[in-house]
This record gives C-alpha cells, structure tokens and sequence, in this order.
C-alpha cells in the first residue's frame, strides 16, 4: 500500500504545495499526512518548522515512522474532523489528496466543519494550502483504450461505488464518455487488483468543482491568495497510451489552493 501511494510523480506536487509555504512558519500540521510523503519537502522549504503529522491510518504512521521521521517531525493519530488542538496552534496546515475522503465518506457538513475548525487552529496570517481531486465537469469526450484497458472499463463500471458509469461504444477500440466519468477511471486504474481496490472503488477522485471550493474556504473566512489547476491529466493517457480527442482542452487532475487567515 505505501508503495502504491508514493510514486515519483508526486514529487513536484509535493513541492508545489511546500513552496505555498512562508519559509518562517515555526509549526506546520500535515493534516492526513499518510506516509508522510510531504515532510522533507516541507522541512526544506521552512526550515526551523516542527511538523505535526495527523492520520487515522495506523499502518500509514508506522510507515512514516520508518522512512521520513526527522527530530523536527511528530505524529499523532486523530479522528479528523475533530482535531484535538488548542486555537492558534498552528502556522500551516497542509492536505494533500486527503480532504475529499470527508467529502465522499462524511458529506460536505463535515468537510465545512473540518474547514472552520483548520481556521480555529491557525494563527493570525497563518494559511491552509489543499491539493486535492477536481471535477474537470461533464464535457463528453471520445478515447481510444488498448484492449487490455477496455477490458478494465468494463470491471470498473460494474464495481465503481459513488455512481453509476456509463459510456458508449464507438468502434476500433474507440469509446464516448463524460469527462469526469473518465477520469475516475483512468486515474483508479492502479487500484485494480491491489489491495486498495476496495477502498478506491467507494470514493471519487472527481469530487471537487474548483469554484465551488474555493467558495467553500471564503465562507469558514480564509482569503483565497493562490488557486490553480495542476498535474496534466496526459501524464496518465501517456502511462497507459490512451488517445482522447475532446472539443476543448483538458482539465487539469488537481486543484491547488492557498487561503489564508486575515482578520
């Protein structure tokens, strides 16, 4: 599991988010945090920082423990949304590919609460920073599948949990779907047959419409200073050699917020 969750594309997601980062921060809450994947990137970028690292993932800690625990680095195991912190703790949190598990599992009520409490914890200029999965919207798009792949779809709209997928077959390989629907798919193709199948076939990677987040982060009062898409979704049509033709470009996999805390 902590192999399939630390590819080496992540890299330059994990220093685009650290980079969003004031260099002077002095503690930073990596809010599930996972392997930790984040931490050497973040005690590169803010560097006198202590890092607090919060999951609910027992096995995830110990992994983190064994590979990217530092002296300036903790963890702590916590039932998010409810973070057992004091107010103004904090000069950073971080949630990278974390906050849409709320979102599918506990309902947007719990990730808006999850956002007024990240406001509680951070100090005045203190600033949350998300890279999360977005929802590139319900465009139709045609895409040519290896057989291999085709046979895969076909799995994956049968044992896909959140909704019902659908697409339409074209010939040659060829196949016309929406663009969310494919792009769930394309980006759970790694899960099929591995240990986090179960897991990845009861939640999407396509929850978040980038304005209605931001929209979301204005109301707990956070001030947007930063909101881009990011990770090329060819990255993935390129590692499964999948052709797509679409009457616009595509959108990014990511969306990559800052807000920050001004009275």
């Amino acid at each position: 599991m902590a192999r399939v969750l630390s590819p080496r594309g992540r890299r330059a997601r994990l220093q685009a988010v650290a980079q969003l980062i004031k260099p002077n921060a002095s503690i930073i809450l990596d809010l599930g945090s996972g392997i930790g994947a984040v931490i050497p990137h973040l005690t590169e970028r803010a560097t006198a920082a202590e890092i607090l690292a919060v999951d609910q993932s027992v096995y995830l800690l110990h992994k983190q423990k064994t590979q990217r625990m530092t002296q300036r680095s903790n963890r702590v195991i916590s039932h998010i949304p409810e973070l057992p912190f004091r107010a103004k703790s904090f000069d950073a949190v971080v949630a990278i590919q974390f906050l849409h598990e709320i979102f599918c599992f506990l309902g947007p009520s719990a990730l808006s609460s999850t956002f007024d409490k990240i406001y509680d914890l951070l100090g005045e200029g203190g600033c949350l920073v998300v890279l999360d999965h977005q929802n590139p919207g319900p465009a139709r798009i045609k895409a040519q599948l290896p057989e291999e792949l085709h046979l895969k779809l076909v799995y994956f709209t049968k044992h896909f949990q959140p909704r019902t997928i659908t697409f339409e077959e074209l010939g040659d390989g060829w196949v016309r779907m929406s663009m969310r629907d494919f792009y769930d798919f394309i980006t759970k193709i790694f899960s099929l047959g591995t240990p986090l199948e179960d897991e990845e076939m009861n939640e999407e990677h396509t929850p978040f419409l980038r304005a209605r987040f931001v929209q979301m982060l204005q109301k707990a009062g956070f001030h947007i200073t930063h909101n881009s898409g990011f990770t090329p979704i060819e990255l993935h049509l390129k590692r499964f050699k999948v052709r797509v033709e679409a009457d616009s470009p595509l959108p990014k996999r990511h969306l990559l917020v800052r807000g920050e805390k001004i009275s």
